[in-house]
């Protein structure tokens, strides 16, 4: 077998492996976002009409 077709074989054997690390690191980035607007969220039913600006710290 050439080194190419080595090559090719070695990375479909790792398809599913880069898949799955993707689909991991996205339902992460879905965990911080939501986590971020549940903060934001809270922060203003604790202070109606109140306007936060982007430098406010939301921890």
């Amino acid at each position: 077998m050439s080194a190419g077709a080595e090559l090719k074989r070695a990375g479909e054997a790792l398809e599913p492996s880069v898949t799955r690390h993707e689909y991991e690191v996205a339902a992460a980035h879905v965990r911080v976002v939501h986590e971020q607007r549940q903060k934001e969220l809270t922060k203003e039913r604790e202070y109606p009409g109140h306007r936060w600006s982007c430098s406010d710290n939301l921890d």
